[in-house]
């Protein structure tokens, strides 16, 4: 009997894992389907465009309150339940750190679904994205970390070894597999008129930080207010927080001269990386993706603390003057040109078949399903 794989994407950060795994698998032998939380920001058909068969589920977006992240939660954790039972995969596939995908974990495991965890051991000190991470990885049976240090950690939480595959990040498959977009190309599909060297912009809040980020955000605002530059901004995620920062963006955004809100770059995010002249902001993107581009990236604050980096990021705390010297740096050409031969500690782009060759091999039998702790290992 064939053996069937559901892969989980919960928002559009992790659809490029989804739409790279799922076609892996299917190479690979195994039956492999994704079930996706739908995006609160508008349709989108990443995985399916892959080939991949979609089950969907409403993303259940009530509110920005202290309790709605809970509600949702409890949401999606049932629509999850109810999907397993009708599908009745032999394992499912997460990514990261998400409480959605949390959720979704928690339903794995409650059925007896065998779970396979994609970026594990990894650290955002500034989120509770990191807490929810190291939950995940304690509910999955296999781990394919992106980095070594991540690995090592892993083994550092009780893991044990041969349960660990260093993978490299998945989505690096597409943006590094993707065939180059002119940059005349780029700005016609996104209907603007190409604004000349533009800063690609992203920001997430701080579930952490007593604001949430909010002095970090104003902090990127005026650095880039002051630097007087073409800026495209994607879309806040949804976050605790994320709707009134927002608005704090749309309400900035209407007061300056060259600046465009895209809710989601989508297939263009690419090409994006590949013509902007710098990054900034807080996404994770700047720290795994960018690098493959070798682009300059500003990260402000502590949402990504912890997290392996390459030679292409600045850090800046969530101060004006800290994050306008920043700014300056990675606009320095001299900067740019010395990341030519940069090496991104999020792998080759090849993660999607070394996923998919050991899920197709791995036994699904006791030793899998039984984890223990170090001390209870046998000699």
């Amino acid at each position: 009997m064939t053996r069937t794989v559901c892969v989980v994407s919960v928002s559009r950060a992790d659809r490029a894992m989804a739409a790279v795994v799922g076609p892996a698998l299917d190479e690979a032998g195994v039956s492999a389907w994704a079930m996706v939380v739908d995006d609160p920001l508008g349709p989108d058909s990443l995985i399916e465009d892959h080939g991949v068969r979609t089950r969907r589920i409403p993303a259940h977006m009530d509110g920005d309150g202290p309790a709605d992240p809970g509600r949702r939660m409890g949401a999606l954790t049932a629509a999850f339940a109810e999907v397993l039972a009708d599908e009745l995969p032999d394992m499912v596939v997460l990514t990261g750190d998400r409480y959605e995908t949390l959720a979704a974990a928690g339903a794995a495991s409650l059925a007896g679904v065998v779970i396979a965890h994609l970026h594990g051991g990894e650290l955002t000190l500034g989120a509770m994205d990191d807490a929810f991470r190291h939950a995940i990885t304690k509910l999955a049976h296999l781990h394919f970390p992106a980095t070594e240090s991540a690995a090592a950690r892993l083994v550092r939480m009780g893991e044990e070894d041969w349960r660990i595959t260093l993978a490299g990040a998945p989505g690096l498959d597409l943006l590094m597999s993707a065939p180059p977009m002119p940059r005349v190309d780029f700005f016609s599909a996104l209907n603007i008129t190409d604004p000349g060297d533009f800063i690609l912009a992203t920001w997430h809040p701080e579930t952490l930080t007593a604001d949430g980020g909010a002095a970090g955000l104003e902090a990127l605002l005026k650095a880039l207010s002051d630097a007087a530059r073409p800026v495209l901004f994607t879309g806040v995620n949804s976050d605790p927080g994320g709707a009134g920062q927002a608005a704090y963006i749309r309400r900035w955004a209407e007061e300056q001269t060259s600046v465009h809100l895209i809710p989601s770059l989508g297939a263009l995010y690419a090409p994006a990386l590949a013509h902007a002249a710098v990054m900034a902001g807080n996404s994770s993107s700047g720290i795994i993706e960018a690098a493959a581009f070798a682009l300059p990236v500003v990260n402000v604050g502590d949402r990504q603390k912890g997290r392996d980096r390459g030679a292409n990021v600045v850090d800046a705390p969530a101060d004006p003057a800290a994050v306008r010297q920043a700014l300056s740096r990675a606009l320095d050409p001299a900067f740019r040109a010395s990341l030519t031969a940069m090496i991104n500690p999020y792998g080759d782009g090849r993660a999607g078949p070394r996923i998919a060759a050991r899920l197709a091999a791995e036994p699904i039998d006791a030793r899998l399903r039984q984890k223990s702790f170090p001390e209870e290992r046998p000699s």
